[in-house]
């Protein structure tokens, strides 16, 4: 059996733009729900204004965001030092999402073979009450896999 090349093209041609037009609309479903994020954000702490929040407030969300979405790109591009020092930047902020920031930056160390840090930044989300229940359980989860990473890497050196 053989199919029509004039078939096969279309085929192929149908099948690109569906998942083109997948893509497009994935990405501008993912902007919208950064701006959701911000505004849930603004309003569970409260804020008002004309951005939901004071100016200062507002930058430093702003900022906070700005810094995790950089992170992200050079976490997806394995560059993890500079992510860690984006999520770092972002954790730093006054009102930005400590939990999401802390948690990319505990991976961050994570990758970077730095699971003290890591382990100590996860302690130091849960004393502070920076993490939700679910939160905590994903720390506590978390650090057992940092421990064994860690026992892994300790095994491992000559």
């Amino acid at each position: 059996m053989f199919i029509d090349m004039k078939i096969l093209k279309k085929i192929i041609l149908t099948i690109f733009l569906i998942v083109f037009l997948g893509f497009t609309i994935f990405r501008i479903l993912q902007k919208r729900s950064f701006g959701n994020v911000k505004k849930e954000y603004a309003v569970s702490q409260n804020l008002k204004g004309p951005n939901f929040a004071p100016q200062g407030v507002t930058n430093d969300i702003n900022q906070s965001w700005d810094h995790i979405e950089l992170g992200d790109e050079y976490f997806k591009s394995q560059n993890y030092k500079s992510a860690a020092e984006e999520f770092e930047m972002a954790y730093d902020t006054t009102y930005g999402s400590k939990s999401l920031s802390g948690l990319k930056l505990a991976e961050s160390y994570e990758k970077l073979g730095r699971f003290d840090d890591a382990i100590n930044l996860l302690d130091q989300m849960i004393i502070k009450k920076q993490l939700s229940q679910a939160g905590i359980q994903m720390a506590n989860d978390f650090k057992e896999r940092l421990l064994v990473a860690k026992s892994q890497a300790l095994q491992n050196q000559p």
